[in-house]
């Protein structure tokens, strides 16, 4: 996923408005910060996604790792149970979204069992189909939440985050019909 995993950290942020939203999007995005460690490891020079293995950013045991420290470490931050139960839940939610569209994940390693269904590779406009689905669903739920509770969201405030967050999911599914991919 692109900005789809961005859209995981408003519903957290929607019920609980004490929540850091810096720090949740952070959260949302910590296996896409870490694919450096795998370029560097695989001595990749350039952003080469079609052989681009993600072990250590990735993979479902290092996943389940960083979101245990993900609760641990947001516990020790904030002294807050239920935050760091929704990080814990973010990390693990970032591997699912991957698995259903975005690249497939072994389980720790080229040698070992792979998941997910590759959509990244194999259908583009699939995986922007259902990134587009989850991304609408976090973002009419965060609209919702904030005018039930009369904090509405203002109109520049609204566009801005529509923009940012449907542009990139917009440009991935109309890609294959100008005979462009992702890779």
């Amino acid at each position: 996923m692109i900005t789809g995993h961005f859209t995981t950290a408003l519903v957290p942020y929607a019920k609980h408005k004490d929540y850091p939203l810096f720090y949740l999007l952070l959260i949302t995005q910590i296996q896409d910060l870490l694919i450096p460690v795998d370029l560097i490891i695989q001595n990749l020079t350039i952003f080469d996604l079609k052989s681009l293995q993600m072990t250590y950013s990735h993979d479902i045991i290092p996943t389940l790792i960083m979101s245990i420290l993900a609760g641990i470490i947001t516990y020790l931050i904030y002294k807050k149970k239920d935050l760091a139960l929704w990080c814990f839940g973010l990390v693990i939610f970032h591997e699912v979204c991957d698995l259903f569209s975005g690249f497939s994940h072994n389980l720790f390693g080229t040698h070992t069992h792979s998941f997910g269904f590759d959509l990244y590779r194999e259908n583009t406009l699939l995986a922007g189909l259902i990134e587009l689905t989850l991304a609408v669903a976090c973002f009419l739920f965060f609209v919702w939440k904030r005018k039930k509770e009369e904090l509405p969201i203002t109109n520049n405030k609204l566009i801005i985050l529509t923009i940012v967050i449907f542009l990139p999911i917009v440009s991935m599914i109309i890609m294959p019909f100008f005979g462009k991919t992702l890779l």
